[in-house]
């Protein structure tokens, strides 16, 4: 019965990491993708580049991002206000967030890629 308990446990393990859930897709790799709305839709922008600085997130999407998929390998900064300023939270390499937390939802207004919080 142990035998049995482990190959089922080992086999759902396996199904896991196979489907990569919460890593971003071979799609996105390389990429850091921003959405207005949950779940990846309402595509705000793409970039590809650390390019040293952060990005202040344009007057027409200011206050709209709601999912991120970041195919990066870095961290991404995201903060409520301009200049990377105010509240801040971070999103590791490699990762898709389809939900913002009700504190972060619809605040971001700027970013930065490779640094944290």
């Amino acid at each position: 019965m142990k035998r049995t308990a482990r190959g089922a446990l080992l086999a759902i393990l396996a199904l896991v990491v196979s489907f990569g859930l919460g890593s971003a897709t071979s799609a996105q790799a390389g990429n850091l993708y921003l959405y207005a709305d949950p779940n990846y839709k309402a595509l705000i922008g793409t970039y590809a580049t650390t390019n040293g600085t952060y990005h202040n997130i344009s007057a027409v999407n200011n206050d709209t991002l709601s999912s991120v998929q970041n195919g990066t390998s870095y961290y991404v900064a995201f903060a409520h206000d301009y200049n990377l300023s105010g509240h801040c939270f971070t999103e590791p390499p490699n990762t898709n967030d389809p939900a913002f937390w009700w504190f972060d939802d619809n605040q971001v207004s700027s970013f930065w890629i490779n640094r944290s919080c």
